[in-house]
Formats: C-alpha cells, structure tokens, sequence
C-alpha cells in the first residue's frame, strides 16, 4: 500500500506530500482543506522524504507554513521525514526549527535543535514547558521519518525510523492554535536540510502505528494516491 494511503487511513489533521509533480506541494491530501503554502524558493532534495520521492530543502528563508491557523487538542501528534545537512549557526540559543511551533507556555509544540547535537521535543504544559530529549540524534545526512506525540495526563514520546528514543510524562498538554510550519519556527530559525511529507493528528499515534508508517515508507512508498 502505498505510503499516503497508509497515513490518510489513521486520520490525520492534515498530510502535506511538500514536493511533487516538480514543485512544492504542500496541498492537505487528507481531505480536510488543510492546506500550507511556500516561502523563500524551497527547492527538491532527493533522501530527504519517502524514499523514490523528492523533499524540499530548507534552509534560510526558505519553509512552509499553513495558509490558516491549524488546531490540534490535548493530544497531539506531529509526523515528518526529514534530513539534517547541517547545523545553522548564528541563531539566538543555537536552536534550528524544523516542524511545528512553540508560541507561548501555554500554545504550541515543536520539534528543534538546542545546539548541534540535542534534537528536542517541546509542547506547551498550562504555563509551562514540557519537553523530552532524543537518546540518540541522527547523524549528519541520515534520512529519519519522525513521530512525536504528548497526551494530557499520558505519555510524551520520539519515535525515529521505527524505534522509541525518547519517553517521559507529559504531564497537561495545552495544545496548539496558530500557524503550523516546516523549516523554521515563529522567531525565524530556520533548518539546515530538507523534509517531506508532514502531517498532524489530533490524537496520540501509537507506537506500533509509527512503526508500520516507517515500515510503509521504505519499503517503496508507492505511487501518491489522488
């Protein structure tokens, strides 16, 4: 089955493929109207989404953003492929974006760097940050399909490429209301590489449903469904 189909099958909020057809595509192909739109001149970036398709490269100036405010409740999950060419310095924190956004401690969820190594989930926890640390960040130029998830009163987890690197209380998960982005955050950093197909659930994404959507991808993607 190919890999779209597998995902518009558990729900999601919205699915962005980010590049087809020889150009940014960042149309919602759940059906929901959830569309996002290109700034800067991303460009494609084969190894850098499911594999036989291009992603988009990222980088200064260059990501996507939702055409509207997107919501998503008190559980939440955020999936994306991506690649990390490099680290982007200069930024205020050394952090670089790369899906969602953190606007306040009470809204938001994004998923970013602190510095080169430390690649970080974050969500808003009534006036509070949670967050939770991978236990083993990608290398440099490694394609990684990527699926975060916080519930209130539940689980916060990292799954990469099918396996759990990070797992910790989410205590209350405030949830996110605004603009919903790849490649850079609402304060302007920005991602040193590439992604392909986002997507956002307004539910918890078990494990073993990353797991078979890494699994999916893979193993040959397939042709994008219509």
């Amino acid at each position: 089955m190919a890999y779209l189909d597998v995902v518009r099958g558990d729900r999601p909020h919205f699915v962005w493929p980010l590049w087809e057809g020889g150009m940014v595509h960042p149309r919602d192909m759940s059906g929901n109207g959830r569309h996002g739109a290109s700034n800067g001149s991303p460009t494609p970036r084969a190894g850098a989404s499911v594999p036989g398709y291009a992603g988009i490269g990222l980088g200064a100036g260059n990501y996507v953003e939702s055409v509207s405010s997107l919501t998503l409740g008190s559980a939440l999950s955020i999936e994306c492929w991506f690649v990390k060419r490099s680290h982007l310095a200069g930024y205020p924190g050394d952090i670089n974006s790369l899906i969602g956004d953190l606007f306040s401690a009470s809204n938001g969820a994004l998923v970013r760097w602190d510095g080169a190594t430390a690649l970080k989930f974050y969500w808003a926890s009534a006036g509070s940050y949670g967050s939770l640390t991978a236990s083993d960040t990608p290398a440099l130029g490694s394609l990684c399909h990527l699926v975060v998830s916080a519930t209130s009163s539940g689980r916060a987890r990292m799954v990469i490429n099918g396996k759990v690197v990070g797992d910790a209380s989410a205590g209350t998960v405030s949830g996110f209301s605004g603009g919903f982005r790849v490649g850079r955050s609402e304060d302007g950093r920005y991602f040193g590489g590439g992604a392909g197909f986002a997507a956002a659930y307004n539910y918890e994404l078990p494990v073993t449903v990353a797991r078979a959507h890494w699994l999916a991808g893979i193993r040959g993607g397939g042709r994008l469904s219509r």
